[in-house]
Parts: C-alpha cells; structure tokens; sequence
C-alpha cells in the first residue's frame, strides 16, 4: 500500500458514510476527500480531519479530476426510502454508473473500487429462495431493492476481471449512533414500549456500524479482489429475540405490546399520506413481514473480529 492513498468517499454526510469516514480518519496513511452535494448536512464531517468537495453528482465533469487522481473510491450514495422508483433509480442506478463509468476510464491507477449494495437485492427468503446467490435468483421487493439489484448490475461483467478490485457489499440491517431507522424501535424501547409486529417469529440478521465499515475497508483494500458480499453479526434474531436483547440492553421494564398485521399496514397506509420522511411506509410493513435470516455459507463471517454484539452494540448507541 502507498504511504499516502488518497480515499474518495461519497454518501460520507449519511448515516453509513460518516462512519467510514470517521474510520478512514484513523489511518494515518489515508487523504480522504468527501465528495456532496450543496445541500448536505456536513456538520458532522467538519469535525474530522477530510477534506469536503460540493459536486453535482450527474454532472461528472465536477468530479472526475478527483476520482482520476484517487487510489481508493467508496461509493455510498443510496436512496433508501421515498415514494417514487424514479427517483430510487436516478439516485441508486444513474449516480452509480456515473461513478462506476469514471472508475473504468481512470482505473490503470485506482486500486480499488467499493460499492455499497443491500441484502434487499436478494430479497425475503422464501422456500424458493432458501439461500440467495450472487447474480441468479434474487427476488427485491422493494423499490429500493429493485434500484440498488440496477445498480449492482453495472458491475457484474467485470468481477472476473483479475485487474480489477470491485467489492459490492450487500448489507443487512444496520444499526448504531445516528441511525434513523432502526433507532425509532430502539428509542420507544427506552420510553418504555417495546412493540413486536404479529407473533415476533419473522427472522432479521444484523450489522453494527462500526464493524460493517471495518469490513469495507478491509475487503477493498487489503483482500485486493473483486466480490458480492453478505456479512452478519454471526447471529440470527427472531423479532422477539432482537426485543428481548433490547429491552436488557436498554429498559428492562419496558411494555411488551404484539401489534395485529392489519393495524401495523394501516398505520403505514396512513404515515404515507401524512408524513415527510417516508420511512415508515407499506413497503417497509412487507419487509417487516417477511423473513430475512439469511445463514450458510454463502454470507461472510467476521467471527472474532465482530467487536460488536447486539447488547453491547445498543449500549454504545446511547453512552
């Protein structure tokens, strides 16, 4: 490795990017530039030692003297909820082949090339799709799924390349400090109401943030060899275990309340007609029903490396 490799990481204002740019700042070794939009919230970035670059990300020209000139490209921008597919695809399709087209032009001299992709590609597991391979048989339900599987398509004639070091990460659920997502059930936890959808028997796996950036650097610039990855936290939670690890870790005397399907769809229904940000909607409830445990051979383990189980994991989100 150079003694001086220069990082470009985009989506490093979101809740995922600004973990790993938190992480590339540890390495002395790396000159990381965060490339945003005008409109982004950059507070968080201001406080670490990157450097930040206003771009339009669909006008490439804005960019492309820094992407030639970089060593290792992290590529993080992703639209995960919102209520039109166009806009899912501009952003998790157009924006990456924009990317993914410079990285091809310039890549005599990148060294590596990640792109950060979602289990939602794989879609449920069903008894059809018992275990998801890396281009056959994925089923996305989602919006986001579909756009983001787009996305990853850009890059699959390449992956045989032994030239070329392309890593997409397909993720689980992520948690950890400025989530917004999983952080709503945690939080009504700590106000005292832990809520199950159903019977709680529907099966999740999970990523703290921490490792999941760790596990991004170390897969595109240490392994130096293209792949589609999964990863976990090596365990595997019904929606009643991943309550009941919570509630311990958080409010132990937190109320337990099991909401009916058709209540938890309604009020999906209902959040979509009355809210800005979208996040809980109907498509949300579809995934929330469906199953996602996900286990085998075919997902990357971190093993001893996992520095963060769920109990201590949710306890570092609210020191």
């Amino acid at each position: 490795m150079k003694k001086n490799c220069k990082a470009v990481v985009t989506g490093g204002s979101g809740f995922v990017g600004s973990h790993l740019v938190e992480y590339l700042s540890t390495k002395t070794n790396f000159d990381t530039t965060c490339l945003v939009r005008k409109t982004s919230d950059t507070s968080f970035l201001e406080t670490l030692p990157v450097k930040i670059k206003i771009v339009e990300f669909d006008n490439p020209e804005t960019y492309e003297d820094i992407i030639k000139s970089s060593d290792y490209i992290f590529q993080l921008i992703g639209l995960t909820y919102g209520k039109k597919y166009s806009f899912f695809k501009y952003v998790n399709y157009e924006i990456e082949k924009n990317f993914f087209n410079l990285y091809l032009k310039h890549r005599s001299s990148i060294n590596g090339y990640f792109f950060m992709s979602s289990l939602a590609v794989a879609g449920p597991k069903t008894q059809e799709n018992e275990t998801p391979t890396r281009t056959k048989n994925l089923n996305p339900i989602s919006m986001y799924g579909k756009s983001k599987l787009l996305g990853e398509k850009i890059h699959w004639d390449y992956l045989n390349n032994s030239s070329l070091n392309i890593n997409i990460l397909r993720a689980p659920s992520i948690y950890g400090k400025r989530d917004k997502e999983m952080k709503q059930f945690f939080d009504l936890i700590k106000k005292g109401f832990s809520l199950i959808l159903g019977m709680g028997k529907n099966e999740v796996t999970l990523i703290h943030v921490k490792d999941l950036v760790k596990f991004i650097f170390e897969k595109t610039v240490h392994d130096n060899e293209s792949s589609i990855s999964y990863i976990y936290d090596n365990n595997l939670y019904t929606q009643k275990k991943l309550a009941h690890i919570s509630k311990k870790a958080l409010n132990n005397k937190a109320i337990t309340l099991y909401i009916p399907p058709f209540i938890a769809k309604f009020a999906a229904l209902i959040n979509e007609k009355i809210s800005d940000d979208y996040i809980f909607n109907r498509e949300k409830y579809r995934e929330m029903r469906s199953n996602w445990g996900y286990l085998g051979n075919d997902f990357d383990k971190i093993d001893d490396k996992i520095q963060y189980d769920l109990y201590k994991g949710l306890k570092q989100i609210y020191e």
